[in-house]
């Protein structure tokens, strides 16, 4: 999204956007498009939450 913006000096709309890149994305698409699961990675492991406490 960046190099478009850089290349057009603006945000494209959808359609021009697509018509850069679009057969650049669809090759890759299973890899690109993919949800980043961490919690279901054998590495992971949570940091320390800590609450949010609202101040009377």
């Amino acid at each position: 999204m960046a190099a478009v913006c850089a290349s057009l000096g603006r945000i494209p709309a959808p359609d021009e956007y697509l018509a850069m890149v679009g057969d650049k994305l669809s090759k890759d698409a299973s890899s690109i498009y993919r949800y980043l699961s961490f919690d279901q990675m054998p590495g992971y492991a949570p940091k320390k939450v800590i609450p949010i406490v609202e101040a009377v």
